[in-house]
């Protein structure tokens, strides 16, 4: 037990005296998010409620997300362009899978409206489409989903490199 007790010591000196930080952490200002809008800029309107959705949950998960008068950064998120392409085999003329990408600004401002921060991100991915539309379209939501989050994780790099 206390060779434990002094392995954990030891350890925790070393990461911490190396300079190690969670990113987006800094114990004096914590990062608290409060969605102001999410703006879709794209032919698709579905687009808007599922980014929304990612993004609440996205920011739960890391315990950044607050209500407006606790936050310490708004956010507005703008999907400005999607694109789809198609490959289709030869031999039987189908569609196989379907290429995505997006772009997706993201924009923060501080307490006073200063804009603090500006990212855009362009995720991509690719999904498989079959002849059963209702799982092509469960695919096609599941790539979304993912760019998204993607865009997500990169912003929440960008703005904690940004912020340290």
């Amino acid at each position: 037990m206390a060779r434990t007790a002094a392995l954990f010591v030891v350890l925790a000196f070393i990461v911490t005296s190396c300079g190690y930080k969670v990113a987006g952490y800094n114990p004096e200002k914590p990062v608290k998010f409060y969605i102001e809008r999410v703006e879709n800029n794209t032919q698709y309107p579905d687009f808007s409620d599922e980014a929304q959705f990612i993004a609440d949950r996205f920011f739960i998960k890391y315990g950044e997300m607050a209500s407006y008068k606790d936050a310490t950064f708004f956010l507005q998120i703008r999907l400005e362009k999607v694109r789809f392409e198609t490959s289709i085999t030869s031999a039987t003329d189908e569609a196989v899978s379907t290429y995505i990408d997006q772009e997706i600004q993201i924009i923060v401002t501080d307490a006073n409206g200063v804009e603090v921060f500006a990212g855009t991100y362009k995720p991509s991915t690719s999904f498989g489409v079959t002849p059963q539309v209702h799982k092509s379209l469960t695919n096609r939501r599941k790539a979304i989903r993912k760019n998204m989050e993607t865009a997500l994780e990169d912003f929440r790099d960008a703005f904690s490199s940004k912020m340290q």
